[in-house]
């Protein structure tokens, strides 16, 4: 990681990343079946607000879209952001598996019921009582978070291997500001990220409507070096 600010650039190895997946070097069903190992009890999203599949006027799963209406012909195999959730979470469910808890980090309000709303959208459309299991035994805390993280690009990738020495095709850019406010809502327990600054409160929505008032800043992605382990997070 790369952090740029008005008095120079600081490379920081993020040592908090134990390993990295990618859907189109290592497969959607390698990432699925990560989801599914037991000691996995978050898994987090940056996805921007178009990777729910939502209908924008009802707030409701859009089912034309092309990747849900995959998804809902092919479970096994998801395409979309809740088709593999919910495929992950089928898994569990049918694995005796404790189910996990879902985190967006997505810098848009409400995201915690907005990512509630995709995932109960598609298990509903797959199993009724799928969904209800889902909606009786998984949580999704809201979250705000700051920190302005562009995506990355060839440059950039070749600037912090520069700055680093490293090849980490992984790797981001991002400015030193950072605040991170979560809703203190896990099923599955949760690392203590208070002690590194993070902000665990009962309720984000007062915390996301000042964030909204500010100008606008791109979501947060990995850029946290700093946070303490004890659970796997994806």
């Amino acid at each position: 990681m790369l952090e740029k600010g008005p008095d120079g650039n600081q490379p920081i190895i993020v040592g908090a990343v134990h390993e990295c997946l990618n859907a189109k070097l290592d497969s959607l069903a390698a990432i699925i079946e990560k989801f599914c190992e037991p000691q996995v009890a978050i898994v987090s999203l940056t996805i921007t607000e178009k990777g729910y599949c939502l209908d924008p006027a009802t707030g409701r799963l859009d089912t034309q879209n092309a990747r849900i209406v995959h998804d809902l012909e092919n479970p096994s195999e998801p395409h979309s952001a809740p088709g593999i959730l919910v495929e992950a979470l089928h898994r569990r469910r049918e694995r005796g598996l404790q189910p996990f808890t879902v985190l967006s980090c997505d810098n848009i309000p409400d995201n915690g019921h907005v990512v509630k709303n995709a995932v109960l959208g598609m298990a509903q459309k797959r199993s009724p009582e799928l969904a209800a299991w889902i909606d009786a035994h998984v949580s999704f805390p809201g979250t705000m978070v700051d920190r302005i993280v562009p995506a990355a690009t060839e440059a950039s990738l070749a600037e912090i291997t520069q700055a680093l020495g490293v090849d980490d095709p992984c790797a981001i850019s991002c400015e030193p500001f950072i605040q991170w406010v979560v809703e203190d809502n896990f099923v599955a327990g949760r690392p203590e990220w208070e002690v590194a600054g993070v902000q665990m409160v009962q309720d984000v929505l007062p915390w996301g409507a000042d964030e909204t008032a500010d100008a606008e800043r791109q979501p947060l992605v990995s850029g946290l070096p700093w946070l303490p382990g004890g659970l796997r997070a994806y």
